[in-house]
């Protein structure tokens, strides 16, 4: 037999979960739990930091309330002209708008 290559039955069977991934799974729930005893006072400390003009806080608050802004891309070509119109920029205007219609 050799040392190397795709061996019949070798690795997890398919449908089972790795012993990281139970773990992180627990370990997520116990947080969930945790937190969900003192989102009141976690949210309250939150929102004094914002107006105590922490920035990070402030951002925070409006990501989770309004979410992220999205970010413009504009497609032009020299000075401001349109691109022609090759089945590669399709493509690719394509992509942007189904990533923008998924936010």
């Amino acid at each position: 037999m050799s040392n190397g290559g795709k061996r019949p039955g070798a690795g997890r069977p398919k449908g089972t979960v790795a012993k990281s991934t139970l773990e992180a799974i627990v370990l997520k729930q116990k947080l969930i739990e945790a937190y969900s005893l003192k989102a009141d006072k976690i949210n309250d400390a939150l929102i004094k930091k914002a107006i105590a003009g922490d920035v990070a806080a402030i951002k925070e608050l409006h990501d989770r309330t309004w979410g992220k802004s999205t970010q413009g891309v504009e497609l032009s070509g020299k000075d401001g002209k349109e691109l022609p119109a090759t089945p590669r920029l399709i493509e690719y205007a394509r992509f942007i708008d189904s990533e923008a219609n998924r936010k």
